[in-house]
């Protein structure tokens, strides 16, 4: 009984040993290439850093790469190949992919693409590719991407050992792949949004000044009299054509921050004009809404260098939100100051409030104050993204402070000295 044991006990401990150093070199090869293929997003890339990875770990001549969703089969020789062979081992690819597929690849329905990679030295030339290896790509879901396909110019050149390391290269493969393909997806997608964003801000733009100009022409009596009636109703119009106008204008600037298209122009100029200039554009707005809207002044001229129309559209956004955000008989403040070797503007209103889990959202595209507040105030939700880019590219910061109920404090922080935006 105790023999027995033993030698069972001896061959546990022999296979034990195999399985552990078998795991152990599977676990080191997971870790180098998925460190390796996950360097990058660039589908090009990860194809020839894992070519190069399967020519360092194996004898490959030539190693093949067919990723379906892009319907390219590359082709990454390490020797020197005759043609025949490599139309040979082009066919077998595309029947093992056919036979993964479980459809017919004609030679129309993929492109062949050669590679290069940079690597140690070539192999001896070979006269012809006598081993290979197919591995498919998977999605976690099991569903073929592609294949992975190496070839040798020696004899039986893959081991068993060899069938699982390359098992691993293809899964790490199929997940740097297809996380590519999307990114790749996911620029495409947003490059198209911006050129249609700006396409339609522009298209836009033309017709409405058209629409503008013609109903001022009437308004001031160039094209007759008008009544009293159809004077409110153009006033309308003109107010809903400058909403739009601002709105245009919004999805122009955003565009521009989006792409890196925004330049930014500084000069010397005093704060208090600006402060003043922001009063005198809401003063109306506030008093449409019964609301108070005063400034508190800093006592001596406070010269900066701004770029004036983007810290003007900076600071609107800032003032119309606390405005909009504010009911009938309260108060919106504007203050500035300075210290520390900054200037500090702050836009105070005693209204909503926005609840402290809301906060880290403010400034996200397509978040409107009205979300936060579960209210309907309108807009596209650009705002307080537009305004904070465009003082982060004074080198400033937006801070929020809101107590839900009681009102919210902007503080736009303007350094003396600028440092490039991150």
């Amino acid at each position: 009984m105790w023999y027995t044991f033993g030698v069972m006990a001896n061959v546990s401990r022999a296979e034990l040993k195999y399985f552990v150093e078998r795991s152990r070199e599977e676990i080191k090869t997971l870790y180098e290439i998925g460190r390796l293929l996950t360097s990058t997003t660039e589908p090009q890339a990860i194809i020839r850093l894992a070519a190069s990875y399967a020519h360092g770990a194996f004898p490959v001549a030539l190693c093949g790469i067919f990723f379906f969703p892009q319907r390219k089969l590359h082709l990454i020789p390490f020797a020197p190949i005759a043609p025949v062979e490599l139309a040979s081992a082009t066919r077998q690819i595309r029947e093992a992919a056919s036979d993964l597929l479980k459809h017919p690849i004609a030679e129309e329905d993929s492109l062949c693409v050669m590679e290069t990679v940079e690597h140690s030295g070539l192999l001896q030339p070979t006269a012809s590719l006598r081993s290979k290896y197919f591995a498919p790509l998977l999605t976690v879901k099991g569903e073929p991407i592609g294949l992975l396909s190496l070839f040798s110019g020696k004899e039986d050149a893959f081991s068993q050992e060899d069938g699982h390391a390359i098992g691993i290269v293809a899964e790490q493969l199929a997940s740097s792949l297809r996380n590519a393909f999307l990114v790749e997806e996911l620029r495409r997608a947003d490059e198209l949004k911006n050129q249609m964003l700006s396409l339609v801000s522009h298209e836009l733009s033309t017709p409405l000044t058209a629409i503008k100009e013609g109903v001022n022409l009437v308004l001031d009596g160039s094209l007759g009299e008008t009544s009293s009636d159809q004077q409110d109703f153009l006033k309308t119009v003109l107010e809903n054509a400058d909403r739009l106008e601002r709105l245009i204008e919004k999805i122009k600037t955003s565009t521009e921050l989006m792409t890196g298209q925004t330049k930014f122009a500084f000069e010397s100029y005093d704060l208090r004009t600006l402060l003043a200039s922001l009063e005198k554009i809401h003063r109306q707005a506030a008093a449409a809404k019964g609301l108070r809207l005063t400034t508190i002044d800093f006592p001596k001229p406070l010269f900066w260098q701004v770029d004036l129309p983007h810290l003007t559209v900076a600071l609107n956004q800032l003032v119309e939100n606390a405005i909009q955000a504010t009911s009938r008989d309260g108060h919106v403040k504007i203050k500035l100051s300075a210290g520390s070797g900054e200037a500090v503007i702050e836009v105070i209103d005693t209204g909503a409030g926005i609840a402290k889990d809301a906060l880290p959202s403010l400034f996200e595209q397509f978040k409107s104050i009205g979300d936060l507040h579960e209210r309907k105030m309108g807009g596209l939700g650009q705002g307080l993204f537009i305004a904070k880019s465009l003082i982060k590219g004074h080198g400033g910061a937006i801070e929020v402070e809101s107590i839900p109920g009681q009102g919210t404090t902007m503080t736009v922080r303007l350094p003396k000295e600028r440092k490039a935006a991150a």
